[in-house]
C-alpha cells in the first residue's frame, strides 16, 4: 500500500501521485503531459501569463508538508520561547548557571540560519514539480522585528540570504512575504504602529539581502493587510496614510495591499 503524505486542508495523497503531480490526490487522474509541460512553462515574474492550469490547486504559503515530515524535516519556521533571546541552557547541564545574553542571541540567529537554507531545498523541490512561486515565512527568523529583542539581518544572515536569492534567480522563480493580521498601519493606538513599522522594515530587509535583479525585486513583495476600521473607516484610512508616509523608500517599493481586505 502506497504511504499517505500530508497536503493542505487535511487532504492526503499517494507517494504514487507525488511522483507525478505533487497536488493531485489520491482517487485523482494524473494528466502525465500536464506534468511534463510545467517545468517549461514561462516563469510568473514580472509577466501577465499565468502559467499553471487554473485547475491545479496550489498551496503557495511558507510550510511544504511533504518535505516538513521527511527525515530530517525541512522547514523554514523553526522558533523558541523569547526567554531564548536571553539565555539558552540546553547545552548546559547546570541551570543555575547565569543567564547570557549573546548566547542567547547566537541561538535564535542560528535557527534563523537554518530557516534560510531550508528555503533552498524548498526551492529546488518546487521547481522539480513546476511551481514557481513561494511565500516566505515572516518567522524566519525569531523575534527580528520585536521592539525589544529585535535584531538585524545584515550581521550575520547577509551571506545566506544572498544565496537563497541567488537560486530564485537562477530558477526565475517569485517570492513574497506576508506580514501577520497584527501589522496595521491604521491602527488607531501608537504601540500596534511602531511595531507595524518595526515588522515592515524587518520583512524589507530580508527581502533585500535577497539581492534580486531588478525585475524579481519588483516582483517580491510584501503584502499587508488594511486590517480593521475601527469604527470609523475615514479617520482609518487618513492614519494609514500618514504612517504610510514616515516608511522608508526601500519598504514603499516593496509595499502591496493585500487584495482580498472586505471592510
Amino acid at each position: 500500500m502506497p504511504k499517505k503524505l500530508a497536503t493542505k486542508a487535511g487532504k492526503t495523497t499517494s507517494e504514487e501521485a507525488v511522483g507525478g503531480d505533487p497536488e493531485a490526490e489520491g482517487d485523482e487522474e494524473v494528466d502525465e503531459e500536464e506534468v511534463k509541460q510545467a517545468p517549461s512553462r514561462p516563469p510568473p515574474v514580472n509577466s501577465d501569463y499565468l502559467p499553471l492550469p487554473g485547475k491545479e490547486r496550489l498551496n503557495c504559503a511558507c510550510l511544504n508538508t511533504y518535505l516538513r515530515n521527511s527525515n530530517p524535516p525541512v522547514f523554514s519556521s523553526r522558533t523558541c520561547p523569547i526567554a531564548s533571546t536571553l539565555e539558552h541552557r540546553h547545552p548546559l547541564k547546570d541551570p543555575s548557571q547565569p543567564a547570557d545574553v549573546a548566547r542567547g542571541q547566537t541561538y535564535v540567529e542560528n535557527l534563523g540560519l537554518a530557516n534560510a537554507h531550508n528555503i533552498i531545498k524548498m526551492l529546488r523541490w518546487n521547481d522539480k514539480y513546476g511551481i514557481k512561486f513561494m511565500r516566505l515565512s515572516s518567522e524566519m527568523f525569531p523575534f527580528a522585528s520585536c521592539e525589544e529583542h529585535g535584531y538585524k539581518l545584515a550581521v550575520f544572515a547577509a551571506e545566506t540570504l544572498a544565496e537563497v536569492g541567488k537560486v530564485v534567480a537562477e530558477l526565475g522563480h517569485r517570492v513574497t512575504t506576508h506580514p501577520g493580521q497584527y501589522t496595521q498601519l491604521g491602527s488607531s493606538r501608537k504601540q500596534v504602529i511602531n511595531s507595524s513599522i518595526s515588522d515592515l522594515d524587518y520583512h524589507d530587509e530580508m527581502l533585500s539581502l535577497l539581492k534580486f535583479p531588478p525585475k524579481q525585486d519588483r516582483d517580491a513583495v510584501m503584502i499587508l493587510h488594511m486590517g480593521g476600521v475601527f469604527s470609523d473607516k475615514a479617520a482609518t484610512l487618513g492614519r494609514f496614510r500618514e504612517n504610510y508616509a514616515k516608511l522608508s523608500q526601500s519598504v514603499k517599493n516593496h509595499l502591496v495591499l493585500e487584495n482580498d481586505d472586505v471592510s
